[in-house]
């Protein structure tokens, strides 16, 4: 280890907490330019035709910035997947309809050729990349439950939305004033800088399962849940409930300094949740599930709505099928009938738009790249249940930006191997070797 740091050490600076490398604090200072731009500044772009992010100029420019400065490099792997990918929408385009959106494909190369260049770091910076996603997450959660809860004091225009501060051809906001019923004057949580509260459910519901499955912190409960309940998006709440449960659980009571206080806090927020249930309204978190019937409702639109357009999608020709309708084309199968809402989620935008090849070159793209993020494929597996079904932003470049830096930007560097010192005699001597320098091929 002091060779290793004698090696590094010009790179460094002397500190009151120790050396600081560099080269490190480089890569986190463009990190840090990412996440200001795709968590706190989403809401910031230009309104044209489509409308233009700032992440979608920033995250390029830091991703293509570490790749000439060496803080990243290409992956070899996500490269020869994400050709694939890159194939499939290319014979999508060509095989269309002539009414098949150029912009729709160009955009989506874009996107996602940011996932094929990862920072490799090692243990210690791999582990503070997380726990700065994590606080994040959590202040953008804390924000949201502060949000919810100041509106029963006071509330301004300018606590859900920007729209009194922020000229209308740099805003870009979603359903960010989203009430709680239809004419309550209530408005869910949603972290105060992001698009609408279940972009806050869905970026505090991924950071809580990194919390649990790498950076194995349970403390991060608190603030994720208070994001969690008052964004009154279900989910997050579904992937948590999924893919986090147990996990989280058994990481409670494997800790006795958790586990004192486990059942204590189980006790106290559930004798929370029922003296203030009607005050917070929680009841309408059990009545979403009606939602799945209702044809006018987000939940219909997002999930049920998905199975109806997959029926009309699988009556094509064979060609269509394989290769899809066309880049941009999904928006023609929305069109149910006149009183049923329809949202293309990520899974049947992708299979319209791509066919059945593309669809599944691209899950195997965003596995891999999550996989060698994250080293679990429950996480991988979760992941993209939460970007395929939950999510649905395939092309919301903010969204996608974040499913980038929530689990894909990143990766461990492997452990560098020990070589054994040199003899210090003149050369190598049999009557000097140690038993633990044994000859690797014959064992002796």
């Amino acid at each position: 280890m002091a060779g290793a740091l004698h090696r590094y050490a010009p790179r460094k600076t002397g500190s009151a907490k120790g050396p600081v490398d560099r080269n490190v604090e480089m890569t986190f200072g463009a990190i840090m330019v990412m996440i200001v731009a795709v968590f706190f500044l989403s809401r910031i772009g230009y309104v044209a035709e489509f409308p233009l992010p700032i992440a979608l100029a920033v995250v390029p420019l830091v991703i293509a910035w570490m790749l000439a400065h060496k803080q990243a490099e290409i992956s070899l792997g996500r490269l020869a997947l994400f050709m694939v990918v890159l194939a499939c929408a290319m014979m999508s385009l060509l095989l269309a309809d002539p009414n098949s959106s150029q912009t729709s494909v160009q955009l989506f190369v874009l996107l996602y050729a940011m996932f094929i260049a990862p920072v490799s770091l090692d243990h210690a910076s791999f582990i503070r990349y997380f726990r700065l996603i994590a606080n994040v997450a959590s202040i953008l959660c804390i924000l949201g439950a502060v949000q919810y809860l100041t509106q029963f004091l006071f509330l301004t225009e300018f606590h859900f939305s920007w729209r009194t501060i922020v000229p209308p051809d740099f805003l870009l906001e979603y359903n960010t004033l989203n009430e709680t019923q239809w004419g309550s004057g209530i408005y869910k949580g949603n972290g105060f800088f992001l698009l609408e509260p279940s972009h806050l459910s869905q970026v505090g519901s991924r950071a809580l399962l990194l919390a649990i499955f790498i950076l194995k912190d349970p403390k991060y409960i608190v603030p994720i849940g208070l994001g969690l309940v008052t964004s009154y998006s279900g989910t997050g709440m579904v992937l948590v409930a999924f893919f986090g449960a147990i996990p989280f659980l058994a990481l409670i009571f494997a800790d006795n300094r958790y586990s004192r206080f486990a059942i204590a806090g189980v006790m106290l927020a559930l004798a929370g949740a029922m003296i203030f249930w009607e005050q917070l309204n929680l009841g309408m978190l059990l009545g979403r599930t009606a939602e799945f019937s209702d044809p006018r409702s987000s939940g219909f639109a997002r999930f049920t709505a998905g199975g109806l357009m997959f029926q009309n999608f699988i009556e094509n020709k064979p060609l269509t099928l394989l290769f899809g309708a066309g880049p941009g084309m999904a928006e023609i199968y929305t069109q149910l009938d006149e009183v049923t809402e329809a949202f293309a989620s990520a899974w049947i935008k992708l299979l319209v738009e791509y066919g059945i090849l593309g669809f599944t070159a691209f899950s195997a793209f965003y596995l891999y790249c999550v996989y060698t993020t994250t080293r679990s494929a429950w996480l991988a597996l979760a992941f993209y249940f939460q970007f395929m079904v939950l999510d649905g932003g395939l092309l919301v470049p903010q969204l996608a930006f974040a499913a980038l830096m929530m689990g894909c930007l990143v990766r461990l560097k492997p452990a560098p191997q020990q070589t054994p010192p040199l003899p210090t005699g003149g050369g190598p001597s049999l009557s000097r070797a140690q038993p633990s320098q044994a000859n690797p091929l014959t064992g002796s």
